[in-house]
């Protein structure tokens, strides 16, 4: 059976015609081949680091000439973050043990409070990111 060579122009993240000859992939089989969290995948798309074509309400594939571009380019790191969960739980950990070294209960109870929140957020970044 012979390749069919149509082209069209779809609504898209990118707006750029394609044809049925570059396959559509899915958020998920990206993630699966990158071995990354298909959230990682999605923030690549909000982000415009990976191009991506919407099919539908909230659908979005990608296609597999853009997959291939956005790995030529060494894009294969996380986005950046708009604030390291790491620092933040360092950030915490230095305001606890100082306020321990210290008296004031209250100053304990929120600078143990703020601790707690920075891990929150660091374990569900990893979760995100890593899928555990």
């Amino acid at each position: 059976m012979g390749q069919i060579g149509l082209s069209c122009r779809v609504a898209a993240v990118d707006d750029a015609p394609f044809t049925l000859a570059d396959p559509l992939l899915t958020v998920e089989d990206v993630a699966r081949v990158l071995k990354m969290n298909g959230q990682t995948i999605r923030n690549y798309i909000d982000a415009g680091t990976l191009p991506a074509v919407r099919v539908g309400g909230r659908r979005v594939r990608i296609r597999q000439s853009a997959l291939e571009d956005f790995l030529a380019a060494g894009a294969a790191a996380a986005p950046p973050r708009q604030t390291p969960p790491l620092g933040d739980l360092a950030n915490a950990v230095a305001e606890s043990t100082a306020a321990l070294n210290g008296q004031d209960r209250a100053e304990v109870a929120r600078a143990l409070n703020a601790l707690a929140d920075a891990a929150r957020k660091l374990a569900e970044e990893v979760s995100r990111d890593y899928g555990t």
